[in-house]
């Protein structure tokens, strides 16, 4: 708002007791003395400040500038504030309050814009009396009669109360929720006295209705006051449900009413992170073994940028195996992922995948990572992709799930017992061809289907949808993105397994492979590749992948056949249960055992010693003597020979070293050497100049 005007300026406002010309004005300003300061714009002369003139010239301008910048600051057009407050945070106010509070502070704003003129009593007095008889600017009068927060028709504006409001303003550093009213007594909930000792009969697992519930707190408890039943429910509906539903919930249960963070993929790729996980299939398929009816497991690997079916198998229980086929489903056909993303189970955390050396993720270089437990939340993406199995499920007839009408379910299970026992299979039951066929088909199904996750795009017929998984990865690809897809060589890789050389043979799964190139790692540790459904051979490797040979069937202490890990694997489920049925007959009392008898080698009397062992133990202590380092010791194969003459190259005679070049000549004795750290190279030149010293003599 102007406050300086000049003569000519102030005789244009025709304000009372003043002339009307700019040299009267003039005249009268040096007559009584007004305050004046030279005018900077252009033309020069004096000005004058409004604060200068008689009061009723005053208060006739504070009157005419009153309202005139109300519009611009109406209610609804109020800025955002701070939330601190010193009664309540603007969030927590609520719509009446806020509408006040949004008057109030037209008003306090309206009495500061003119106390720069008039000052604040005058602008105080001005406002209260205008405002009560209705002469103010519209939007101006609107906040006086809504700055009261009175019901009914609205109390007449005091200037104590615009005062209270100015200083409560000032005060609180031009906070605008200084001037919010305080809620309504009967706005502030406060609980009953009786609903602490209700809950306690409420708040439980069993989750009683609030009838038991009140029936038994009145047994229990007689001097509490109890209301009705339906005032109990109204008040439990006003409850917080994360208040109402604690101990009737657990923990994890109430996770799924707790706020949660989205997790954001914008920023990743495709093969940035894959998912995968197990789910039962919601159907009964036939056992391909017996053909009864069994629920399979079913194994998926989601991209969670495209949230595309990368990978997936079907195995007859959730283990290690289903896992890895569908990994390899992914590696091979959609590439390999920086980071794997599973879940705590046994099927996930093991030495196959997480071993440093043999490890199929370390092979690949794949980084995993776990959730936390019970926490299935954080992987909501293969979680929600569990459903399309159960969807897909519904249209079988013989669906299993929990909301199964009970009454079809029978006549299913009936009818598929009378064909079993009739003809040895039913109609109603998958085989176990068709049901991989149908799985196929589903997942092709959807990944051709929209995805709400996915961005949206506009098809041929114009209507705007979202992408399918197959459009997402087509696209990255249309970008210039191509996936690290495994080489053919290397997608059939297998599981591995450490084991120990003994005579050309290995041992693996009660297997017994034979291979001639083993003699040469005689009593020594090798990686041994295997295919879970192929028992007839395995691959053998160095400690360091190099590979040595195939190793075949040879042999079996158990089975004549061998044996395949699914077949072995569902032997043992067999044999698991038979050792249950034995435990209950090998419950009974431990009876005294026979104490342990120790040897000593120096020729001491034995010393008997009792111990709570299942059968007697003889050990015998001897007492070893220290070898000496210098001595030529008896070697256990020629690749300890190499090693030790290597240390000790003094002691190389004519006939090591002939014999050593004649061993050199094998290349499985050369791999062998390498898998020790010895270097081939290096220890022929060592021989050759002994072997010709000797050839010379």
């Amino acid at each position: 708002m102007k406050e300086w005007f000049t003569a000519r300026e102030i005789a244009e406002l025709k304000l009372p007791g003043l002339p009307t010309t700019g040299r009267n004005i003039s005249e009268k300003a040096g007559r009584e003395g007004w305050p004046s300061r030279e005018r900077a714009a252009s033309g020069g002369g004096r000005e004058y400040p409004i604060a200068a003139l008689p009061t009723a010239a005053r208060d006739e301008y504070v009157r005419r500038q009153m309202g005139r910048a109300v519009a611009i600051r109406s209610p609804a057009s109020v800025p955002a504030v701070a939330p601190e407050a010193p009664r309540q945070s603007v969030a927590e106010l609520k719509d009446w309050q806020r509408r006040i509070m949004d008057a109030r502070l037209v008003l306090v704003r309206e009495v500061l814009r003119l106390a720069r003129v008039g000052g604040k009593t005058r602008a105080v007095e001005l406002l209260v009396a205008e405002g009560n008889a209705g002469t103010l600017a519209p939007e101006l009068q609107d906040a006086v009669q809504a700055a009261s927060a009175k019901k009914g028709e609205r109390a007449a504006l005091s200037a104590r109360t615009l005062w209270r409001w100015i200083k409560d303003f000032e005060a609180s550093e031009g906070k605008a929720s200084a001037l919010a009213p305080a809620p309504s007594p009967r706005e502030q909930v406060v609980p009953p006295a009786w609903l602490s000792d209700f809950m306690d009969f409420y708040a439980l697992p069993s989750k009683p209705s609030i009838t038991i519930a009140a029936r038994e707190c009145a047994k229990a408890r007689p001097d509490i006051a109890l209301p009705a039943v339906r005032t109990i429910q109204w008040t439990i509906a006003k409850v917080p449900a994360l208040a109402r539903e604690r101990g009737r919930m657990g923990p994890r249960a109430l996770r799924q009413m707790k706020a949660f963070v989205r997790r954001d993929v914008s920023e990743l790729w495709p093969t940035a992170v894959y998912v995968t996980d197990g789910h039962t299939h919601h159907a009964m398929t036939a056992h391909p073994l017996t053909g009864k009816p069994f629920r399979p497991e079913i194994t998926s690997t989601i991209d969670v940028v495209t949230r595309r079916n990368v990978g997936w198998s079907v195995g007859l229980a959730e283990n290690t195996f289903g896992t890895i086929d569908a990994l390899r489903h992914a590696f091979a056909t959609s590439g390999v992922p920086d980071i794997w993303y599973v879940d705590r189970g046994s099927g996930f955390n093991n030495a196959v995948f997480d071993d440093r050396m043999s490890g199929l993720l370390a092979r690949f270089d794949v980084e995993k990572h776990t959730g936390l437990p019970y926490r299935s939340q954080a992987r909501g993406v293969i979680e929600r992709h569990h459903q399309t199995w159960i969807e897909a499920a519904r249209l079988l007839p013989s669906y299993v799930g929990t909301d199964m009408d009970t009454e079809a379910r029978k006549r299913v299970d009936k009818a598929v017992a009378a064909d079993l026992e009739a003809y040895g299979s039913s109609r109603l039951l998958q085989s176990w061809p068709d049901f991989i066929a149908w799985m196929g088909g589903e997942v092709a199904a959807y990944n051709a289907r929209p995805h709400s996750a996915l961005p949206k795009v506009t098809d041929a017929q114009g209507r705007k949808r979202h992408m399918s998984p197959d459009e997402c990865w087509a696209s990255w690809v249309a970008q210039g993105w191509a996936p690290d897809i495994v080489d053919a060589d290397d997608a059939d890789f297998r599981p591995q397994e450490k084991r120990r050389v003994m005579r050309a043979e290995i041992q693996i799964f009660t297997n017994r492979y034979f291979a001639v190139e083993l003699e040469e790692f005689h009593e020594r540790d090798v990686l041994v590749a295997y295919d879970i459904h192929d028992a007839s051979k395995v691959w053998v490797s160095t400690l360091n992948q190099q590979f040595i040979c195939v190793a075949t069937y040879y042999g079996n202490s158990v089975s004549y056949f061998p044996r395949t890990v699914v077949e072995q694997a569902h032997e043992k489920r067999v044999e698991n249960r038979l050792k249950r049925v034995e435990r209950k007959r090998l419950a009974v009392a431990e009876e005294a055992q026979p104490p342990t008898l120790t040897l000593a080698a120096s020729g001491e009397e034995p010393a008997i010693a009792a111990l709570p062992a299942a059968s007697p133990i003889l050990t015998v202590v001897a007492e070893n003597a220290p070898a000496d380092p210098a001595r030529r010791p008896n070697f256990g194969d020629d690749v300890d020979m190499a090693k030790w003459l290597i240390a000790h190259a003094d002691q190389i005679t004519g006939h090591d070293a002939r014999h050593l070049l004649d061993r050199m000549r094998s290349s499985t004795f050369r791999l062998r050497l390498q898998a020790d750290d010895v270097d081939p190279a290096a220890l022929t030149c060592l021989l050759k100049p002994l072997s010709s010293q000797e050839k010379a003599l």
